[in-house]
């Protein structure tokens, strides 16, 4: 009992171009999920097949996440992260600690990459924003201190790109790029 701009309007702002792409992708997702969970259900862990199974999950995982991604945006944050000098990278919680290891591996690889749990308003006054990009990473994409932070920083004029799990739009709306994870 609902009109059909109603079901559009709802569908657009949950991230979606319109209803069929909504139709698409509900079905796209529900039919790769029930394979998984079929499959998964037949099998019984122990420690001679666990990695196995692992790694199923893993390749599950990686080509969900790569039909979230955009290519273009993708390209177009590659090449941003390319030109940078340095990376700064943005995470409250548990993704902080995920955020400080990553940006351990990249210094090692002589990418220069800090992690912040928060913004840092003497360091954001000095920096020079053409020399930086910056990654605001929040599993909702709600968070409230990662979305000040995208903001205060696009404010600078530094390019931010966020990295999230879900398609809600508040941090997506403030940040340059966006990429989502499955």
């Amino acid at each position: 009992y609902v009109s059909s701009p109603t079901i559009i309007r709802f569908c657009k702002k949950i991230g979606f171009k319109g209803y069929p792409d909504f139709q698409l992708s509900f079905i796209k997702e529900n039919v790769a999920r029930k394979h998984y969970e079929e499959n998964a259900e037949n099998k019984e862990v122990d420690a001679s097949n666990a990695p196995e199974i692992m790694e199923e999950l893993y390749q599950y995982v990686v080509k969900e996440t790569k039909q979230l991604i955009d290519q273009q945006s993708f390209s177009r944050i590659v090449t941003s992260m390319v030109k940078a000098k340095r990376i700064d990278f943005y995470a409250s919680d548990i993704n902080y600690p995920k955020i400080q290891q990553m940006c351990l591996n990249l210094n090692t690889l002589d990418i220069q990459a800090q992690a912040f749990n928060t913004l840092n308003q003497h360091y954001l006054n000095r920096m020079d924003p053409k020399d930086c990009v910056s990654v605001v990473v929040s599993h909702s994409g709600n968070n409230p201190t990662m979305i000040k932070t995208a903001y205060a920083l696009r404010k600078h004029n530094v390019t931010t790109i966020a990295i999230t799990s879900s398609s809600e739009r508040a941090l997506e709306l403030v940040c340059n790029e966006s990429l989502y994870l499955f």
